[in-house]
């Protein structure tokens, strides 16, 4: 007894298959195809239950995984929402049931059927590889550029994902970014304070010992630019690198703003700090410490109108 001959036309077949399926998951798909043949027969499909949209997509369902991702949610809402809508039904129950169906279509009836829809996906591309190419070399070439699988699916994962998460960390850099220069300001407006207060405590001191007279210090300090000058020193900058001291506070760059008024002599001398409505504070008034030659205690003004 011998063994039948392989019919040639079988393996032709089988070959292209093979072919247009791909190399992934190859041997699955055969199984299922022998077994449904022409039959839209259902049988479970895992990643189309888990990633339904995706899968139709690496499978190249181009028009499958448009209808999925348009088609289906318009024809619920005609097919379901509309009689509903017709039917008087309240709004809450309406809602479940739109989600139910939805629900029940995504992930019960695309992967139950998914495998079919691939299957007739394949015996479409081997009818029309056959009615095209009458070249075996020529069909396999055709069927390997049209059949298997596409990472087209990561392009439309990715791009959208880079948009949402440039949408969502840029704004909170930007943030991150006044928060921290706001800080930068903050702490620049209370050491000028500080070096202001124990400037006029060293200059006092040495008026006390006679190192320096009460005229020198009057010439010296009401020059305008002094304490623009004195602070500006320090080597501190305003967030953009400028200079972080005036004579006027800018509320766009962040500049301090220092100015003096009054006498020495009469003991009316006062030095006022004012702290710019600059990024976090723009929502804030115009702060402002003012130092008195006679009483080296700040007084805040917060509205900017006295002492």
């Amino acid at each position: 007894m011998t063994d039948a001959p392989e019919d040639p036309g079988a393996a032709d077949e089988a070959a292209l298959v093979s072919v247009a399926i791909g190399p992934r998951n190859r041997e699955f798909y055969e199984r299922y195809l022998a077994a449904a043949g022409e039959r839209f027969r259902p049988s479970w499909n895992w990643p189309a239950f888990f990633v339904t949209g995706f899968w139709l997509l690496y499978r190249k369902l181009w028009l499958e995984a448009l209808g999925y991702l348009l088609g289906v949610p318009v024809a619920i809402g005609v097919l379901v929402g509309v009689p509903l809508i017709l039917l008087g039904v309240a709004e809450p129950v309406a809602d479940n049931v739109l989600l139910g169906v939805s629900l029940a279509v995504t992930f019960v009836l695309f992967p139950l059927y998914a495998n079919a829809l691939y299957a007739a996906k394949l015996r479409r591309l081997l009818r029309k590889a056959r009615r095209s190419h009458g070249d075996p070399a020529s069909r396999t070439r055709w069927l390997a550029r049209h059949g298997g699988t596409s990472w087209a699916w990561l392009v439309l994962l990715v791009v959208p994902m880079i948009g949402i998460l440039g949408a969502v960390s840029l704004p909170a850099y930007q943030s991150y970014v006044r928060n921290a220069e706001s800080v930068r300001v903050q702490s620049h407006y209370e050491e000028a304070v500080r070096i202001v207060r124990s400037s006029m405590a060293a200059a006092d001191a040495d008026l006390q010992l006679d190192r320096r007279s009460l005229v020198e210090l009057e010439t010296a300090w009401n020059r305008p630019e002094y304490w623009v000058e004195h602070l500006n020193g320090q080597g501190w900058t305003r967030p953009d690198g400028g200079a972080a001291f005036a004579a006027v506070e800018q509320d766009e760059t962040g500049v301090i703003g220092v100015r003096a008024s009054g006498s020495l002599l009469d003991g009316s001398y006062v030095v006022t700090l004012s702290r710019p409505q600059y990024g976090e504070f723009a929502h804030l008034p115009v702060e402002r410490t003012s130092i008195r030659w006679a009483n080296t205690g700040a007084q805040r003004a917060p509205d900017g109108r006295g002492l």
